[in-house]
């Protein structure tokens, strides 16, 4: 619970420090006397917007600070998750400072921390419900969050949200996937016919070089082929007769014949047949200068050459600027069409996983809806019930749930399930029930409210709420009976706050606080009194009372206490 505040320097507040008990405190006070900087102080310890506007005119920084404790385990794991723990007593202490010049301190038991951390501790410490709430209670989107709660399906929701992120994920990835391939199906038949034709030149890498270099050889090979053919016919083969290795070999096979008539004859024969072998070598690398063929006929050779220049080319054209680029690109290609295979059976893969996904999402979906709806039937029942006690005892209420559906009539998965939810009322005898936005007036609203903070009230898991104004719109019995709900509401492990200007809703407070203002040295400054009996029947009396407060004023507002706590004392 929220067991002390200390504000410092804003707006009319220079020094204020209070401290608090459980049960049901009041906040009472003529206008502008300091009830709502209070609540704005409050707000900025739960991490609120801060306004350097706030600080106190003549000053450079503002200072807020609370004490809490019996704080919840579930706040206690937060902080534990944040490295924060409470100090010796097991108190948490929140405090913040805010400047002129914009800048924030933010601390929680004297460790700085990031204002997002302050927010969600606060969250879990304070609940502070107004204006907002109504707001709130009147979207139609915000319904479901509150039949949901009733229901207690967090454990449920979190599993449906867990496979319904999964299928999220699988249907992105499906939506790219799919369009990659659409793509590239489309693309495929040509893709096949490039690869086709790179694949049937069957160009090898630097096989331009080579014949560029065999194409300029070529434009010379007149002058080349004739003294080519020059070394090889004389000292190999010649038309018209034999050339030098043929005439030694002639030698070489006369010599033998005489062979037992020549002294030395094995030396003569190695001798002649080692020349041949070498003349014979020299011969064949002259010729291997020039290809038989293409030297034979080289105008024929060069046009082959240029034929299959022009063919390169015109790959070159088409996939890249050389035979290295256009080998990629068919390697790229059959990756391609490699890959669309792969995709494809991914794509009947993610199809199949997000058929199951899909039918366990539909089955969670179906359970949360009869959770729901069983819910619906018991908050029905319980909200009429608070709201025929805060005198609409005509009133119907309903949570109507929808099947969310798509716009071919199908059944729709949400982040939530597959139900619309929204609250429709009917005040009084006779009228259809309608949404409450559209019936509602500024006091129904509240006493609708009401009965939503008192059946919501152990639920929230908040130790201490605050309500201001909550009795706007009302007043007479109906706003005793908004403060005894209260009272009731802070006789469990609640603590309850009221800013009210009803003195009704005060009767019933356990606490009860005076906000007043008083010049001090030429400034006006904000102070707090805890009223006793007597002090309290003077405050009922001033907001009952006129210009003149009568006797009969106190006598009524003495009774109102009295009457007001035999009532709770009853219930």
């Amino acid at each position: 619970m929220l067991s002390s505040l200390y504000i410092e320097n804003i707006a009319v507040i220079k020094k204020l420090e209070l401290n608090f008990d459980k049960g049901f405190t009041v906040f009472t006070g003529e206008t502008g006397a300091g009830k709502s900087i209070i609540i704005d102080s409050i707000r900025l310890i739960l991490g609120a917007r801060a306004d350097k506007g706030l600080v106190r005119t003549g000053e450079t920084e503002a200072y807020v600070s609370a004490v809490f404790t019996d704080v919840g385990e579930k706040f206690l794991q937060k902080l534990r998750h944040y490295d924060v723990k409470p100090d010796e007593e097991g108190n948490i202490i929140l405090s913040r400072t805010i400047t002129t010049d914009g800048k924030n301190k933010v601390k929680i038991n004297g460790r700085t921390v990031p204002l997002g951390i302050l927010q969600e501790a606060g969250s879990l410490l304070i609940g502070i419900h107004g204006q907002h709430d109504t707001v709130e209670l009147l979207d139609p989107e915000r319904h479901i969050e509150y039949l949901d709660m009733y229901a207690g399906v967090e454990d449920e929701l979190e599993e449906f949200a867990d496979v319904f992120s999964q299928m999220n994920m699988l249907k992105n990835k499906l939506k790219t996937e799919s369009g990659w391939l659409r793509k590239k199906i489309d693309e495929a038949p040509k893709l096949k016919e490039q690869i086709k034709e790179i694949a049937s030149a069957d160009i090898k890498a630097g096989e331009l070089k080579e014949l560029d270099e065999k194409r300029i050889k070529l434009k010379n090979s007149e002058k080349l082929c004739k003294n080519v053919n020059a070394v090889y016919k004389t000292l190999y083969n010649s038309e018209r007769a034999p050339g030098c290795v043929g005439l030694i070999k002639l030698a070489t096979a006369a010599l033998e014949k005489i062979s037992g008539d020549v002294p030395n004859y094995e030396e003569y024969y190695e001798k002649l047949n080692n020349i041949s072998l070498e003349l014979e070598g020299i011969a064949m690398d002259i010729r291997n200068i020039t290809d038989a063929r293409d030297f034979d006929d080289p105008e024929y050779a060069l046009e082959k050459i240029e034929e299959r220049i022009d063919l390169i080319e015109k790959l070159r054209r088409k996939y890249g600027p050389d035979e290295k680029d256009i080998l990629e690109y068919r390697q790229n290609g059959e990756k391609t069409l490699k890959k669309i295979e792969v995709v494809a059976r991914e794509c009947e893969e993610i199809k199949q996983k997000l058929a199951k996904l899909s039918e366990k999402a539909f089955q969670m979906a179906a359970r949360i809806t009869e959770k729901r709806k069983k819910a619906a039937e018991e908050l029905e029942g319980n909200i009429t019930r608070e709201l025929v006690y805060l005198d609409l005892e005509k009133v119907r209420f309903k949570v109507n749930i929808e099947k969310s559906l798509m716009q071919n009539g199908g059944l729709k998965l949400q982040p939530n399930g597959c139900d619309v939810v929204e609250f429709l009322i009917s005040p009084n005898t006779g009228e259809d029930l309608k949404p409450l936005a559209k019936v509602a007036s500024g006091g129904e609203m509240s006493r609708v409210m009401m009965a939503f903070r008192c059946i919501f009230a152990n639920r929230y898991g908040i130790p201490s709420m605050i309500f201001d104004e909550i009795d706007t719109g009302v007043s007479g019995k109906t706003s005793e009976k908004i403060g005894i709900k209260l009272r009731q509401i802070s006789s469990g492990d609640s603590q309850v706050f009221c800013v009210t200007h009803s003195s009704q809703v005060s009767a019933c407070a356990t606490t009860h606080l005076k906000i007043a203002k008083k010049e001090v040295d030429g400034r006006t400054e904000t102070y707090v009194t805890v009223l006793d009996m007597e002090s309290r029947i003077e405050e009922l009396s001033r907001i009952m009372g006129g210009i003149e407060i009568t006797e009969n004023i106190r006598k009524t507002a003495r009774e109102m206490i009295e009457n007001t706590e035999k009532t709770i004392k009853n219930l």
